[in-house]
């Protein structure tokens, strides 16, 4: 048995993983999925990892984590500080060791794609959410409509991850694996594919669909996570 810790990305939460996690525990494996603090302006990438590392516990060194889109930042930095077999990149905003989003500015230009007018949405704390149109149009474009919805509105404000850097100095020395999502409107299929390659050392695993396969296309995420290298 293994365990999986499902770590989300910006304005969600563990409920976004609740399909793929059924998969998971229907082939025999252990699910943690935890809220992470993103609305919590005191919170930063540290904080993210501890409420990570204390959802999971005890999982020996049978843990595969993975990290979607922003969650990926969180991802590493749990696999940089306890064993794990296999550290999973779900439309990842891949960082780099010791470096902010803000550092790798200049060479990231293609990652994000353009967000319309009203996608977004921010609070008097400068804190963001993807609105109702925002999601259906970036996030879930290709997932049923009523899913759709009922995830637009569980989505929370979050707070700038801009200028947290990784806490570490080099990448994790455990088996590392990179989801591209074909028609990700959110990070460009073609950044990821080559981020992937040249941050990673890894081939990106290919996806048809959005940003968002935990609810468009959980079965063949589930399939991807179980599957051996």
């Amino acid at each position: 048995m293994s365990t999986f810790l499902l770590l989300h990305g910006a304005c969600h939460g563990g409920w976004c993983w609740d399909d793929v996690g059924a998969h998971l525990a229907g082939a025999g494996h252990r699910v943690v999925a935890p809220d992470l603090p993103c609305d919590d302006l005191g919170a930063g990438l540290d904080q993210y990892a501890a409420v990570a590392d204390l959802a999971v516990g005890d999982a020996g060194d049978d843990l595969v984590v993975v990290g979607h889109s922003l969650g990926a930042l969180t991802a590493a930095v749990v696999a940089s500080r306890r064993p794990v077999r296999r550290l999973v990149f779900v439309a990842g905003i891949i960082g780099a060791p010791g470096k902010s989003l803000q550092d790798l500015a200049e060479v990231d230009t293609d990652r994000d794609g353009a967000l319309a007018e009203g996608d977004i949405e921010m609070d008097a704390e400068g804190r963001f959410r993807f609105t109702a149109a925002g999601a259906a149009r970036a996030l879930y474009h290709d997932c049923p409509a009523d899913v759709a919805a009922g995830a637009a509105r569980r989505l929370r404000f979050q707070r700038s991850m801009w200028t947290e850097k990784a806490p570490f100095d080099a990448w994790p020395d455990v088996e590392i694996a990179s989801v591209l999502c074909r028609d990700d409107r959110v990070v460009h299929p073609a950044w990821t594919r080559r981020t992937s390659v040249e941050r990673l050392g890894v081939e990106p695993i290919e996806l048809d669909g959005g940003h968002s396969p935990m609810l468009s296309r959980p079965a063949e995420l589930a399939e991807v996570l179980l599957s051996p290298p």
